[in-house]
């Protein structure tokens, strides 16, 4: 038989996962598992920030939203040996419920309930709920606005009227009902939502929405693409690609590598000059009371140029002074 080999971190890593676990695969898929391991356990993990807790919840959440079982049933194991509570790893599926509905979610709890049976973990655990018939809507729709803004009155505003019921299930259940449920803070909640969205695939719409959602709570630019990256073995290239261009879309790198020849160029309706547009960052000088950076008409915190126009905003903590993202016409 084949002797595999793993490079030291690698073996650190899965061991803190799954501590004297004999695999099956190392003897009957050796270069498989050494290729793999190597790079899933040693070479990924070296390019995160994640502690090895939020790294595992987050792929809790991505092999719900991708229906692998099997791998969940696993990483539940390997969650409670990194320090997860029973709370937050039901807390992470009734998450799930609202993004991928329960038949999707229903085959998991129950796998859940039994692997922390075999734990000697007694069932139900303590309830998590903060809400009342009475309080989920008003609460749901505070939470919906702690996370996008005003634009949550926008979007009620707008939708048809044989639609509005949704929009309150929206505020009413998906936010009301679980949002606001302790466990997990809001904070986490959301990422935990970003990763089931990027592993659900074809969901573009609503991964955009929960990036600038990220950004709003508090998980910057970095944190997204950690995040991606951390489920790159788990979702394959594809949706980390996908996932990677939205974040890009909402929040742009802060350099390129495109040379300045290849940038588009238009043409100055006023003066006929052939123009190149550019991107520049400028840092805000009134804090995170910054302006919506596609509203033309907000007053922003800044001071443009004639050609210059706000794109984006880059979030540096809520105590931080936002940088915004202007593009430039020049020559």
């Amino acid at each position: 038989m084949k002797k595999i080999h793993l490079t030291k971190n690698a073996v650190k890593n899965h061991e803190e996962l799954f501590p004297n676990h004999e695999s099956k695969l190392q003897k009957s898929d050796t270069e498989f598992i050494e290729l793999f391991d190597n790079w899933a356990f040693d070479e990924v993990i070296r390019q995160s920030k994640l502690d090895s807790k939020t790294r595992v919840m987050l792929i809790l959440a991505s092999t719900i939203a991708s229906q692998a079982l099997g791998e969940y049933k696993v990483m539940v194991g390997a969650a409670l040996n990194v320090g997860l509570t029973p709370v937050e790893i039901k807390e992470i599926l009734y998450q799930a419920v609202p993004y991928v509905g329960i038949a999707k979610v229903f085959d998991f709890l129950h796998a859940t309930d039994e692997v922390l049976q075999n734990k000697g973990i007694d069932l139900p655990l303590e309830g998590q709920s903060t809400t009342t018939p009475e309080t989920r809507f008003a609460k749901g729709v505070a939470a919906q606005k702690a996370i996008f803004g005003e634009a949550i009155d926008k979007m009620r505003q707008q939708a048809p009227k044989d639609q509005m019921h949704i929009q309150d299930f929206l505020a009413a259940n998906c936010f009301g009902d679980y949002y606001t449920r302790n466990g997990l803070d809001l904070k986490t909640r959301e990422l935990l939502t970003f990763a089931m969205l990027i592993s659900l695939g074809g969901c573009e719409p609503q991964v955009k929405g929960h990036v600038t959602g990220n950004l709003k709570v508090g998980n910057d630019r970095t944190r997204l693409i950690d995040v991606v990256t951390q489920l790159l073995p788990y979702i394959g290239y594809p949706r980390t690609l996908n996932a990677l261009r939205i974040i890009d879309e909402v929040v742009p790198p802060m350099n390129t590598t495109t040379p300045m020849s290849h940038r588009p160029r238009t043409r100055s309706a006023e003066t006929g000059q052939c123009l190149q547009l550019k991107f520049l960052w400028m840092r805000s000088t009134a804090g995170p009371r910054c302006a919506r950076p596609d509203d033309r008409r907000s007053p922003l915190p800044l001071k443009l140029g004639r050609y210059q126009r706000p794109c984006a905003i880059a979030s540096h903590g809520s105590k931080g002074y936002p940088f915004i993202l202007v593009s430039q016409l020049h020559n």
